[in-house]
C-alpha cells in the first residue's frame, strides 16, 4: 500500500503530480479510481494500491494511474464490487471499534 496525493481538475477529472527531483522535472498524470468511488475533497493524500499504464498517443507515450483499491474512512462508495459492505467505510477493523483484534500468540 502506498500513499497517492489525488487531485481534481475543474472538469472532474482525478490527476496526480510525478516529480523527479534528479532531472528537475515533473509531469501531471490522469488518476483513474475503481467504478463507483468518488473522493469527498478536491485534493488529499490517500492509501491505495495502484499501477502505471501506458499507451501510444502519437510519437509520445501517455501515462496513467489505475487505482485499483482505496483505504480511507471518508470515501463515498456506491460500488458493491469495492466495498462488500456497503457502507462508507472501507476501514477492515471498524467492526472492532477501530482497535486491531488480538494476536493468538
Amino acid at each position: 500500500m502506498a500513499k497517492l496525493f489525488i487531485a481534481r481538475n475543474r472538469y472532474g477529472k482525478y490527476y496526480a503530480k510525478v516529480v523527479n527531483n534528479y532531472h528537475k522535472c515533473q509531469k501531471l498524470v490522469s488518476v483513474f479510481l475503481p467504478n463507483g468511488v468518488e473522493l469527498p475533497r478536491d485534493y488529499g493524500t490517500y492509501d491505495c494500491e495502484y499501477y502505471l499504464s501506458c499507451y501510444p498517443k502519437g510519437n509520445n507515450v501517455e501515462i496513467n494511474i489505475i487505482v485499483t483499491k482505496i483505504y480511507g474512512s471518508q470515501l463515498d462508495v456506491v460500488n458493491p464490487q469495492v466495498n462488500p459492505a456497503g457502507v462508507q467505510s472501507l476501514n477492515p477493523y471498524e467492526e472492532y471499534n477501530n482497535s486491531t483484534p488480538e494476536l493468538p500468540f
